[in-house]
């Protein structure tokens, strides 16, 4: 009885130290930051609400992929609701927490209403091969959160 109480009691430690460790945080490199991340982001607007999911792809050579997709509700406003997939590439590099991207190629596809893009096109307000830099603000094993810009908001990410 006393062996199973020490090997549970071992296994509990053994499970609580790999779950401190995974969160811990890890040093801001391109090493710890290659790899596939699952984001999600939910911006209330003055008029509604943008709701984001992505998953997005940092390369060894310093290339990226993205693929998500994105739903605009226009709240009280007589707009309907829409829904659109992302996709893209382009470079990535680091310096200190800095993360600089640059869009290279970006694919918009409106599912909803594609006749909404003659008043609005997304794609023509994503600047194209312009670097722009983001913050990381927290790096571990499992989660990054990114902070663009002068905005407030963070996207937080799960490696997947």
């Amino acid at each position: 009885m006393k062996t199973i109480k020490k090997t549970l009691l071992s296994l509990s430690l053994a499970c609580a130290t790999l779950a401190a460790n995974a969160e811990s945080p890890v040093a801001i490199t391109q090493e710890n930051l290659v790899g596939i991340w699952a984001c999600e982001a939910s911006v209330a607007m003055e008029q509604g609400k943008m709701h984001y999911i992505s998953t997005e792809k940092y390369l060894k050579d310093g290339r990226s992929k993205s693929e998500g997709s994105m739903k605009l509700s226009f709240g009280n406003l007589n707009i309907p609701d829409l829904e659109y997939t992302i996709t893209g590439a382009g470079t990535w590099k680091l310096d200190g927490s800095k993360l600089t991207e640059t869009v290279t190629e970006l694919d918009i596809k409106n599912l909803t209403d594609p006749q909404f893009d003659q008043f609005i096109n997304l794609k023509d307000m994503i600047p194209m091969n312009v670097p722009e830099t983001s913050l990381i603000t927290k790096l571990t094993q499992s989660t990054i959160a990114i902070k663009a810009g002068d905005s407030e908001e963070v996207l937080e990410c799960k490696r997947s």
